[in-house]
């Protein structure tokens, strides 16, 4: 147990965090991955993906409120059966999309907003908390980078409003100048669940024997 552990489990210390899971498309998702998994293989990665990413949250038991955000219908449809909060989004575009987010999370009134790509299939419950806990203990900007150090693959703002999301190529960097130029002191989190996303053939493949090997360690 972390020092600041007990305190993030008591809703009336800990700040009122919110997260964002975004999604493009559940029936065209992991394009990259179109020359190895059928269109149907992508679509079950993907939802499979949103149940991790979904269940690392929920079992955190420091975020208040989910949301999905997502042009697609079907994805929407998904989310208010999975009681999650269905934002669509106002205009095409991940960063467009995060801060129509970005918007909810004012409106539910929340002190931090978290957004997570639901590409990372080792995220657990305690990366989660790792990651608030960096914002408790005073990170304005928390960055959990991919394994490249290139991209982000989960921002926390504290508040909620501190950064914009500028995800794309080079967003780690990006993401890092934003909060300089906010005067905002960030944090960075590495851990095998936040950095360890699926976003090629290569990626996929290597996910599979992580797999096998857990399997046979039962």
């Amino acid at each position: 147990m972390t020092e600041y552990d007990s305190d993030l489990r008591d809703a009336r210390t800990r700040p009122r965090m919110v997260a964002s899971l975004p999604l493009r498309s559940l029936d065209d998702g992991k394009r990259r991955l179109r020359n190895r998994l059928t269109r149907s293989e992508r679509q079950e990665l993907v939802l499979t993906l949103l149940d991790v990413a979904v269940a690392a949250l929920r079992e955190s038991g420091v975020v208040n409120e989910v949301a999905l955000v997502s042009g697609d219908d079907r994805a929407l449809g998904l989310a208010a059966h999975m009681k999650l909060v269905p934002i669509r989004e106002a205009t095409a575009g991940l960063n467009s999309a995060l801060l129509t987010a970005r918007e909810w999370a004012k409106q539910a009134r929340a002190d931090a907003h978290l957004i997570i790509l639901p590409d990372l299939p080792l995220l657990r419950a305690s990366d989660i908390r790792a990651v608030v806990e960096a914002a408790f203990a005073g990170a304005g900007v928390v960055l959990c980078p991919d394994r490249t150090d290139t991209g982000t693959n989960l921002l926390l703002t504290h508040p909620r409003d501190a950064i914009r999301p500028l995800f794309g190529s080079g967003s780690f960097e990006r993401h890092q100048q934003a909060a300089v130029e906010a005067g905002l002191p960030a944090r960075i989190v590495r851990t095998p669940g936040t950095s360890w996303d699926i976003d090629t053939a290569e990626d996929f493949d290597e996910w599979i024997l992580i797999e096998k090997r857990a399997e046979h360690q039962v």
